[in-house]
């Protein structure tokens, strides 16, 4: 039986990242702080080390792949497709890639997920164009 699962990408692998201060993370970085994650998401050495942080432990260090393993957890890998959504920030972007190659490399068909915007890109709140809407989308 083939199956079909969304994902919706959170901020987990980086703040599990932060509390054990591995992949060159202090634990104090604001995940706000878009800059600061764009050069991150550039820098091969962060990501890659990242990438091994998650990796090492996919389960205990990602909820998002903590769940969806439990669950396919006796199925065949080309019988399940995965689609991502995120939120339109680096640190869902950085979330997401990092997602995307590991259930790659365990065999899983993926979808090009879409994103949506972020809580901390609205600066008002409108009717017409919020956050809660562009996820129902």
């Amino acid at each position: 039986m083939k199956e079909f699962h969304i994902i919706t990408v959170g901020a987990s692998i980086i703040k599990n990242a932060q509390k054990k201060m591995e992949a060159g993370l202090k634990g104090n970085e604001k995940l706000s702080d878009e800059k600061f994650w764009e050069l991150k998401i550039n820098d091969k050495n962060f990501m890659n080390e990242l990438m091994k942080f998650v990796k090492n432990a996919p389960q205990e260090n990602s909820a998002e792949l903590n769940t969806f393993l439990r669950v396919v957890k006796d199925k065949i890998p080309e019988d399940v497709s995965v689609y991502l959504v995120s939120t339109k920030t680096k640190i869902g972007e950085i979330c997401k890639i990092i997602i995307e190659e590991i259930l790659k490399d365990f065999g899983y068909h993926l979808y090009t997920g879409s994103e949506i915007s972020g809580y901390f890109w609205e600066t008002k709140f409108d009717e017409n164009f919020c956050t809660r809407e562009e996820f129902k989308k």
